[in-house]
């Protein structure tokens, strides 16, 4: 693989979210404690891959977690941290910031889904509803309405913090400590848990692609430093009883991961990106 084409994000930039010729790119600004001190996203024309423009900024007083778009709307996850001692921070303020981009140059913010003091995450759109992380609990809010997001119903994980959320048909596929949940959410109101596969550590991230779930995991020390990390392919043709095909150890720290064809592709830190062919010929 080549590069072709550079953005500049601003600020650190861990994720995007791309749509026809549109990248959304969401970046996070730093002061020289290495506390986050606001951050926004950048849309990206990216017609001509080799000389990618900025067409629109929204700069944002707190840090990027997520963002999605539907129709004409940009939803973007959002924290406001205020320093405490001993490095850490707290979180005062959080949600969903909902911005209009009808005109991608000038981008006009429309509202806020508050979610007080926990802090918004990792978010998806599927059609008309947004599936949202507020500390350890899974938010549906209907978006009918794209200017005013409702609550309609909720999970309780097992985790506080994930990384990562696939939705597919009824079913969302929850990463969580040592296991891979899944989720019925065929009744918005009262999502229930389908079944769920466990994995040697604490899942980082998760495909789903027909039949099969594909995860990352990593295992850590009481350091918490990694020392084991690796994929693992689950059977989900069973929603109540996901099993594991296999799994492969990889080098690194194994998170975002991609699956196309008999490939899959997975990012490892600083190591950088694995392929992994998935079945022999």
């Amino acid at each position: 693989p080549t590069i072709v084409g550079t953005a500049d994000p601003t600020g650190w930039a861990i994720d995007f979210y791309v749509e026809g010729n549109y990248a959304y790119l969401p970046y996070t600004s730093w002061d020289n404690e290495g506390y986050p001190s606001g951050g926004g996203f950048k849309i990206i024309d990216i017609t001509d891959k080799k000389k990618p423009s900025e067409v629109g900024v929204f700069e944002s007083d707190g840090e990027i977690g997520d963002i999605g778009v539907s129709e004409n709307y940009i939803y973007a996850s959002y924290s406001v941290s205020e320093k405490q001692d001993e490095g850490y921070y707290t979180v005062v303020e959080s949600g969903i910031k909902i911005i209009d981009m009808t005109d991608k140059e000038n981008l006009i913010y429309v509202g806020t889904y508050d979610t007080g003091d926990l802090e918004a995450g990792t978010l998806r759109i599927v059609e008309d509803y947004i599936y949202l992380f507020v500390g350890q609990t899974l938010k549906i809010l209907d978006i009918t309405d794209r200017e005013n997001p409702t609550d309609i119903g909720s999970y309780m994980s097992s985790s506080w913090w994930v990384r990562d959320l696939c939705v597919v048909g009824d079913y969302a596929y929850l990463p969580s400590s040592n296991s891979l949940q899944i989720i019925d959410i065929s009744d918005k109101e009262n999502p229930t848990m389908a079944g769920g596969a466990f994995a040697p550590g604490d899942v980082a991230y998760v495909f789903v692609e027909g039949d099969h779930a594909y995860i990352t995991y990593i295992v850590t020390d009481e350091n918490r430093q990694v020392k084991e990390s690796g994929m693992q392919i689950i059977d989900i043709k069973d929603k109540s009883a996901p099993t594991v095909v296999t799994g492969v150890e990889i080098p690194g720290e194994a998170a975002g991961i991609f699956v196309e064809g008999d490939y899959a592709y997975v990012g490892a830190g600083p190591v950088g990106l694995h392929i992994l062919k998935l079945y022999a010929d």
